[in-house]
């Protein structure tokens, strides 16, 4: 199957992990530029990340879609594609370069 650059290489979620990281996932909930099947074992992924003071209502604030009780916060859903139209690219955009002001420290896996 094919896949767009988006798809693959750009965010979709941020997914909360039990330690208090996070992990930015593709749309394929894989960790970015991975595009196999394979599982990942997210926990122990080394490119997990510490994002100060993110929780579900930050998230909401940067524009990111939260469900309620969920682990996950989304940058964009299947209404706002980024590749369906210049206003959701806009859109996606923004909240990108809403992330990249958030304050980010590696995490370590622990094996």
């Amino acid at each position: 199957m094919a896949y767009t650059y988006l798809q693959i290489f750009l965010p979709y979620a941020l997914i909360a992990l039990k330690d208090g990281s996070f992990l930015a996932v593709n749309r394929k909930y894989k960790p970015l530029g991975i595009s196999s099947s394979e599982m990942i074992d997210y926990d122990s992924h080394p490119t997990k990340v510490k994002i100060k003071g993110l929780m579900a209502a930050k998230a909401a604030k940067l524009g990111l879609k939260v469900r309620e009780g969920a682990t996950h916060f989304y940058l964009y859903d299947d209404g706002t594609n980024p590749e369906r139209s210049a206003a959701n690219w806009n859109r996606y955009q923004g909240i990108l370069a809403k992330l990249m002001k958030l304050t980010v420290s590696s995490v370590a896996a622990r094996r």
